[in-house]
């Protein structure tokens, strides 16, 4: 009896490990996943009341795609977050307003359409070119100044919390991935990012402000391929 569970135990162990071998050996699928992280510097913010100015922030990328050939299709899903430096208002009727540091946040969640060139060379690495077209939009999460905050009652003080609507934004992505293995990748690179102008209505004046947003980053992350 003893005997016939050790044999069943080496044939459950042979059998797993053929397994293994033969999925490892399969080629892998054309559909992947790719999830990234990186570091993002976002251009100061012009707009009618002045200028905004952003600390260096964080990004996250998660991406659905397919490869034929040399070419990739991708669907991808984007978090951009930057704490607010400080704010440069306009000229006033009251006067020049000073430069003061600022507190809140400014946020984007952003879908993109993306298409890549990957170039082979016959190594496990391959630098890639990519452009791609979707939407962005964009939150302002307690931004205020100290002055913002002494402005008295009934319209102080100000604390600015708003959302944008969906405006149309693309990219430019440039850079390279290395095998790891026959179904991962890791891979690296630089993006331009920008979109068109927000709309953002403030809600203690009712004034509508259309800021820029334009982003440059640095990303890495992995792509797991099917």
């Amino acid at each position: 009896m003893k005997k016939t569970t050790y044999l069943q135990s080496l044939l459950a162990l042979a059998l797993g490990f053929a397994t293994t071998q033969t999925l490892a050996a399969q080629p892998a699928n054309d559909f992947y996943l790719s999830l990234g992280a990186g570091y993002q510097q976002r251009s100061d913010a012009d707009d009618s009341a002045g200028t905004a100015r952003f600390k260096d922030g964080a990004l996250f990328s998660g991406a659905l795609g397919y490869k034929f050939n040399a070419l990739r299709l991708e669907a991808e899903g984007l978090y951009l977050v930057n704490n607010f430096k400080g704010t440069d208002p306009k000229p006033s009727p009251l006067g020049d307003l000073p430069y003061e540091s600022s507190g809140g946040d400014a946020d984007g969640k952003a879908f993109m359409a993306n298409i890549y060139y990957d170039f082979d060379f016959g190594s496990a690495l391959k630098p890639y070119i990519g452009v791609g077209v979707g939407g962005l939009k964009g939150k302002i999460n307690g931004l205020s100044t100290q002055g913002m905050k002494n402005v008295p009652p009934p319209i102080g003080p100000i604390v600015v919390y708003a959302e944008s609507q969906w405006v149309l934004a693309r990219q430019v992505k440039i850079g390279a991935s290395y095998s790891l293995t026959p179904r991962t990748d890791l891979f690296f690179g630089y993006r331009y990012f920008k979109s068109n102008d927000f709309d953002y209505t403030l809600t203690f004046s009712g004034d509508t402000i259309h800021p820029n947003a334009e982003y440059h980053m640095g990303e890495i992350g992995l792509r797991i391929n099917f």
